[in-house]
């Protein structure tokens, strides 16, 4: 039985085995998917976002205006069936709506830019 040897602690065979080059090639790879997918997520939230911010803000201050406009009643009638909302399927969007995904998207952009930067540092 004393002809056995003894075995190696748990941190000491880990450390071998990241340093294996199978294991770090392994991790480079799921890092570099990792990135890009938050690139991407990154990248398309930016545009949805800068569309849905301005569209929100335009159509905002387009019902402000019309509110604060005073015209004959021939066309106070017609200037009332601007869309205060708009049905997509079974979900209203109406101008805050839009404001206030814009403003999550922009949450989104700089969660996945932290992120990114984060396994920057880790390879």
């Amino acid at each position: 039985m004393s002809d056995l040897p003894l075995p190696t602690t748990l941190g000491t065979s880990l450390g071998q085995l990241r340093r294996h080059p199978l294991v770090r090639g392994l991790r480079v790879v799921c890092y570099a998917v990792l990135g890009f997918a938050l690139t991407f997520v990154e990248l398309v939230a930016e545009l949805l976002a800068s569309f849905l911010l301005l569209g929100g803000a335009l159509w905002w201050i387009t019902l402000k205006v019309i509110n604060s406009l005073s015209v004959e009643a021939e066309v106070q009638d017609i200037l009332r069936y601007f869309p205060t909302r708009v049905a997509f399927g079974e979900y209203w969007v109406t101008p805050t709506d839009l404001i206030r995904q814009g403003l999550l998207l922009l949450a989104v952009i700089a969660a996945c830019h932290t992120l990114n930067r984060l396994i920057d540092r880790k390879l």
